[in-house]
């Protein structure tokens, strides 16, 4: 991966333009974003670092259609979303974008199948459809052979896989990966970003919130966030030297 592939410089999926959300605080406004414009192509790999407080789960939130921003424009596919009322925002999120979270957000009681279908719930599909889907997405993050388990009897890494076929299942253009390794070890890190890796390879557009220098590498551009603001945009390559090397880390 030693960068941002010919085919994903197409026009941008994502354009923010000037993007300021404030919340009320008492008699006070505190900005969580201010003046954020930022694209993401079609087929790029983005990924967001910075410290707690500097506004990542904010322009996320807003990224996800889960949250308006308080001023400026956003766009997904070329189509205003501050526009929009809440049935449309609901239908854009199920329809294009799929999510993933630090916490695996599994219901323990539902097989891995179940739970990988149970979005495709909301688009009235016939059940030995729904499950058809499931079992191609759960193939796609290799653990199909664990469709019939619970959570519970799979590990840690397995269980973020199933969480990213459940993101895959409604086959979005969009993956938000909200600290995706966040609970898991360096071991397992690696393989659930080589999996990542791969579906970008294939053509998805991924996002993704991380603390972690190694886990930013494998994103085609790190977008650095300080106090509610972009403070820079690197190239991989950029990132890449910016760090230690000894951490242990390469991609």
């Amino acid at each position: 991966m030693d960068g941002q592939p010919a085919e994903s410089r197409a026009e941008p999926l994502l354009a923010l333009r000037g993007v300021g959300k404030q919340y009320p605080s008492g008699r006070n406004v505190v900005s969580a974003l201010t003046d954020v414009t930022l694209t993401v192509a079609a087929g790029e790999f983005v990924s967001i670092v910075g410290p707690s407080g500097s506004g990542k789960s904010t322009l996320m939130n807003i990224l996800g259609l889960l949250d308006r921003p308080t001023s400026g424009a956003y766009q997904l596919a070329g189509r205003p979303m501050e526009r929009m009322g809440a049935r449309q925002l609901a239908a854009e999120r199920n329809e294009r974008i799929g999510f993933v979270f630090q916490s695996f957000y599994l219901l323990p009681h539902l097989r891995l199948v179940d739970n990988v279908a149970a979005p495709l719930l909301y688009f009235g599909m016939a059940p030995g459809r729904r499950v058809e889907r499931a079992m191609a997405a759960l193939r796609l993050v290799g653990i199909d052979h664990l469709a019939q388990r619970r959570p519970t009897q799979v590990s840690g890494g397995q269980q973020q896989r199933a969480a990213i076929a459940r993101a895959l299942v409604t086959h979005p253009r969009l993956i938000l990966a909200d600290e995706p390794t966040g609970n898991l070890d360096t071991r397992t890190s690696r393989e659930i970003m080589d999996v990542f890796r791969t579906l970008n390879t294939e053509g998805l557009t991924i996002v993704q919130v991380t603390h972690e220098p190694g886990i930013a590498r494998y994103g085609h551009r790190i977008v650095a966030m300080r106090d509610g603001r972009v403070e820079s945009v690197a190239s991989q390559a950029e990132w890449q030297s910016t760090l230690d090397e000894k951490d242990g880390w390469s991609v």
